[in-house]
């Protein structure tokens, strides 16, 4: 299966509002773990989740 491009809002420590990220990953659960594990640091909370349309 090929990668997809996920879109997702977070909410991180150094910055007021939530920002929008997104990832390439096959599946949702993969797409979420790769972006808290891109903001480990300064990861909050989850505004919208993962999904495949901005």
């Amino acid at each position: 299966m090929a990668e997809v491009k996920y879109y997702a809002r977070i909410r991180v420590t150094t910055y007021p509002a939530p920002i929008v990220v997104e990832v390439m990953a096959n599946n949702y659960l993969e797409a979420q773990k790769k972006i808290e594990a891109q903001y480990v640091g300064s990861f909050k909370s989850w505004y919208t989740r993962p999904t495949t349309k901005l």
